[in-house]
């Protein structure tokens, strides 16, 4: 279950100031850091995934919703998909499915799916990206510094029907050039959407994670005795196991 929301996009600023080979470079790279935070195939034996990042949510003041943030840790390993957020936490292997809702202090318990990540097997996220990065224009790629820490700093935008189709304008991408990874990413959605911006700080991706070995997601919820744990000893489990 690891959710990952990347897709690409605004109108030409500055392409006169970039020709063709240029386009071509920053693309190719651009390509390069989403391979690098893409889901490989699904983890095989000990194997586990994790991923530990902020997502910041900012929306059109019309609206009258109010910016929030969501801190998302997420667990894959083969049989087992664990995704903590402070507003939901989802916990799922072969046998149970627990969901715990922590505004109303409410745990799902129900049957668990036999192939948890079997979805994952389905996603080509990564080939859309690249069709949606061919498509766009490179507006910006250049190195930058910030808290004197060198960057590579890249936007790409599209065309007006493209924005049609996908709401969404622009996209940037902040990439360390020393730890050689992805570490911020913005969404610009155009303003027929609720939603105006969407930032994601990558903290920590590991597709060889050593922290974690896969225990039975049950353990994760009661304690030796069968009781809720301390974590949940006061939330209202509701069982729908068959």
């Amino acid at each position: 279950m690891i959710y990952r929301s990347i897709l690409l996009l605004t109108g030409l600023l500055l392409f006169s100031f970039l020709n063709l080979k240029g386009q071509q470079e920053c693309k190719q790279l651009l390509v390069k850091y989403l391979e690098e935070i893409s889901v490989p195939d699904i983890p095989e034996n000990d194997k586990v995934y994790f991923l530990h990042a902020l997502y910041e949510y900012d929306f059109y003041e019309k609206y009258n919703i109010s910016d929030f943030n969501s801190e998302v840790k997420v667990i894959v390993s083969k049989n087992q998909a664990i995704y903590e957020t402070p507003q939901i936490s989802y916990y799922n292997d072969t046998t149970d499915l627990f969901v715990a809702y922590h505004s109303m202090n409410r745990i799902i318990w129900s049957d668990g799916v036999q192939n948890p990540n079997a979805s994952m097997q389905k996603m080509d996220i990564l080939e859309i990206q690249k069709k949606l990065i061919e498509s766009g224009t490179i507006t910006y790629c250049k190195k930058t510094r910030v808290n004197k820490r060198k960057y590579k700093k890249i936007e790409l935008s599209f065309k007006s029907e493209v924005q049609q189709e996908v709401h969404i304008y622009k996209m940037s991408f902040l990439y360390d050039l020393k730890s050689e990874s992805l570490k911020e990413m913005w969404v610009y959605f155009t303003n027929d959407q609720k939603l105006r911006t969407q930032k994601i700080t990558i903290n920590t991706i590991n597709f060889d994670y050593k922290d974690w070995y896969p225990t039975p997601v049950k353990d994760l919820i009661f304690d030796e005795k069968g009781n809720l744990n301390s974590r949940y000893s006061y939330y209202h489990l509701i069982s729908n196991k068959n």
